[in-house]
């Protein structure tokens, strides 16, 4: 009976059942790169304040071993209330004028990523609401692609990152973000003057970018078992229902 409704709306609407469908894949391709995007930034932010990694980092990089500890750890987080903006100004006199006026510039950029955070979190529930208002026949069977999808999008992506990611061509890249996210040479510091650069060297962003991309994955591998649980579970579902019909016409 549904089917031979479904061919009836699409003999008398055909021009507006094809519109529903690029509506469908819009929002479907929509949500799979909102999703993705998002899960990222998450793990970016979640990163970015994560203090026992820049202890660790520290340790590693032998800036414990350059400075004393305290000073060190009472810098970084009058760095993390200056850059959340728990305070206008940094009080440290840890950092040097030039490293203070370089950290203006990322503090923008770090207001700018929250935005643009809000935005695609925003996006995703709205285009999530909006699949679901107009397909809600094939919601859930959507949803588990679209988790399925985004997963198998972000674990290509890494594993293309991790085969060809080098120290050198991270140097490259590392460089030349510098030149597209600032308008000023401000970024480029002296480890003799500016303790900024003594406490994150390019090892430091080497490693925050791989636990990033790490912790990603780790998220894209769990979500990629709910979207195949969730398919898995309605292609049975429909089976028996499908077992169960043929039972009762059968008799």
């Amino acid at each position: 009976m549904a089917e031979i409704e479904n061919n009836r709306t699409k003999d008398i609407f055909g021009k507006e059942k094809k519109e529903n469908v690029i509506l469908y894949y819009l929002l479907f391709i929509f949500i799979i790169i909102s999703l993705f995007s998002f899960i990222l930034l998450a793990n970016y932010k979640n990163t970015l304040y994560n203090f026992p990694f820049y202890k660790y980092e520290y340790e590693k990089n032998g800036v414990y071993a350059r400075f004393d500890k305290a000073v060190v750890d009472n810098a970084t987080i009058d760095l993390f209330l200056y850059l959340n903006n728990n305070q206008q100004n940094i009080t440290s006199q840890f950092f040097s004028d030039r490293d203070k006026l370089h950290l203006v510039d990322v503090k923008h950029l770090i207001r700018f990523s929250k935005i643009v955070y809000t935005i695609i979190l925003i996006l995703f529930i709205s285009s999530l609401i909006a699949l679901f208002y107009f397909y809600r026949h094939k919601f859930k069977k959507s949803f588990a692609k679209i988790l399925i999808f985004a997963s198998l999008l972000y674990i290509f992506l890494f594993i293309t990152i991790a085969a060809n990611q080098t120290n050198e061509t991270f140097q490259k890249k590392f460089i030349g973000i510098h030149y597209i996210l600032f308008d000023n040479d401000y970024w480029i510091l002296s480890p003799e003057k500016d303790n900024l650069i003594n406490l994150f060297p390019e090892q430091f962003w080497y490693d925050i970018v791989q636990k990033i991309l790490k912790d990603t994955l780790l998220y894209a591998v769990f979500l990629l078992i709910i979207g195949i649980n969730i398919f898995v579970y309605l292609y049975l579902k429909n089976k028996f229902f499908m077992a169960k019909s043929s039972v009762h016409q059968s008799r």
